[in-house]
């Protein structure tokens, strides 16, 4: 497998003592490609600090 496409994005400060919540999700699987994301958020505001996409290149193995 190989990854196509990552991308991230920082949108604020988190700092040592804060607590984080991390939810992942995978939006397509098909024959040859997936894609998922991640979302960390600071637990207490709610407030989301990074956002992350992969796209991902599936190998098909030969049946031979």
């Amino acid at each position: 497998m190989a990854g196509t496409n990552v991308n991230d994005i920082y949108t604020t400060l988190i700092f040592l003592q804060d607590e984080i919540e991390i939810e992942a999700k995978t939006l397509r699987v098909g024959k040859v490609v997936a894609v998922s994301t991640v979302e960390f958020r600071n637990r207490k505001t709610g407030n989301v600090f990074a956002q992350g996409r992969h796209t991902k290149y599936l190998v098909v193995s030969s049946k031979l």
